[in-house]
């Protein structure tokens, strides 16, 4: 049987999960408002999370132009900031951010 304590633990962690999703929607909610230049999708920047890889100067293609592209990291973005930015398009995951912003804004409403 669980104790006291156990079960406040329990509805603490339960409401921190709660409030960070909250936050969360709140957030991704202000950057569809906002309507900013940012260089991430919103799926990028709110959904994927965290990028994790290893501290190495890395570097691949870009997918559209071949011009390298550098990073700090080996987790790599897709496209470079010009063809990027040119064409509308995630700098990390190369799709199209107008797309995905439509896509979360139907959802959330």
């Amino acid at each position: 049987m669980e104790t006291t304590t156990e079960l406040n633990e329990i509805r603490n962690r339960t409401n921190r999960r709660i409030f960070d999703f909250e936050n969360k929607i709140k957030n991704l909610k202000k950057a569809i408002a906002d309507d900013d230049d940012q260089k991430e999708c919103l799926s990028c920047r709110f959904v994927t999370g965290v990028r994790m890889g290893l501290a190495k100067i890395s570097s691949t293609n870009c997918k559209l132009c071949q011009k390298e592209v550098l990073s700090g990291s080996t987790d790599l973005n897709h496209l470079c900031d010009n063809c990027a930015t040119k064409n509308g398009l995630c700098v990390r995951c190369g799709c199209n951010k107008n797309e995905v912003k439509d896509s979360i804004q139907k959802i959330l409403k």
